[in-house]
């Protein structure tokens, strides 16, 4: 911890070494739990972004006119669900392309809920969505499994996941713990020429915080900007109950149910999410397109949807 960084040049060897399979299991551990304790700089940051974007696979254009990228590689499946994946199927039904990037579950413990969110997603009818792993799009990742599970915490390399983005003309949306995190992955993300939202949400997911303000950093060309949306503002009440630790495994009843309080959320990342594809000038704007949109949204009478998504229909 009282070494000094890597330089940008030595980064772009070690990492290349690393994911090329160089290092002995002994030394990558070693390596990636000397960089856990000191934390990436911005240059270690953005020499493994700059080798992850080269080794990713499928570089072509996402269709759909406003389309968004979910990267939600953050190895968090045990934390519960993921809100913003039941509203981007309404996005879906208005024929709006979508992408979603994730890892696979390397972290003892997600498994399970990991597998659950993925069938999820894997479920929905629509051609509009395309969905890869990490492993998908950069196959040197494979090698390194073994010793990731193996070391059981978050690496440089989940760090380096989220910025993963196969489409880069679209808006990439991700989620951090970390706003110190936040502000590097900004500063990389505009070095690549990349636009992209990052979201101090729910547990480093793409999950808006349901009973207080969420912190934004938005990428856009040569300006990263603070932003900040929060129910308050909006008018609404949400229930910090939908998204606790577990409540996944209860969705499909609520779902069922038709139950208001996880209309409203699924309402409230809609209006953010109309508002991050530029189709409205403000989250209250994209609140009220919601409403024009899916009038009577959050008093779930829309639910049914869901409910067949849910079943695997």
């Amino acid at each position: 911890s009282l070494s000094q960084h890597l330089s940008y040049s030595e980064a772009m060897e070690a990492f290349t070494s690393l994911l090329e399979g160089e290092f002995t299991d002994s030394q990558m551990g070693a390596f990636l739990q000397s960089l856990r304790i000191q934390e990436l700089s911005q240059e270690e940051l953005n020499a493994l972004a700059f080798i992850f974007k080269g080794k990713t696979k499928l570089q072509k254009p996402l269709e759909g006119h406003y389309s968004l990228v979910f990267n939600i590689a953050s190895d968090t499946g045990r934390k519960g669900g993921l809100v913003s994946l039941l509203a981007a199927e309404y996005l879906l039904q208005m024929e709006m392309g979508l992408g979603i990037v994730r890892s696979n579950p390397l972290l003892s413990g997600n498994a399970s809920s990991f597998d659950e969110s993925w069938n999820l997603i894997s479920s929905t009818s629509s051609q509009k969505v395309q969905t890869f792993t990490c492993e998908d799009l950069i196959p040197d990742l494979f090698r390194l499994n073994k010793v990731r599970k193996e070391l059981g915490f978050r690496s440089c390399l989940h760090t380096a996941e989220k910025l993963i983005n196969p489409w880069p003309n679209s808006t990439l949306l991700l989620g951090i713990s970390h706003k110190h995190y936040a502000q590097r992955l900004a500063e990389t993300l505009q070095g690549q020429g990349q636009r992209a939202i990052i979201l101090l949400g729910n547990h480093g997911t793409i999950d808006l915080v349901l009973h207080k303000e969420t912190e934004m950093l938005w990428v856009d060309g040569n300006i990263i900007r603070e932003e900040i949306i929060s129910p308050e503002s909006l008018g609404l009440k949400l229930s910090s109950e939908i998204y606790t630790l577990g409540k996944f495994s209860e969705w499909k009843s609520l779902l069922e149910e038709k139950d208001p309080r996880l209309m409203m959320a699924v309402e409230y990342h809609l209006a953010f999410f109309f508002w991050a594809m530029g189709m409205a000038p403000s989250a209250q704007g994209g609140l009220e397109k919601v409403r024009a949109l899916f009038p009577n949204l959050s008093m779930g009478n829309r639910a049914a949807p869901f409910k067949d998504m849910m079943h695997g229909n």
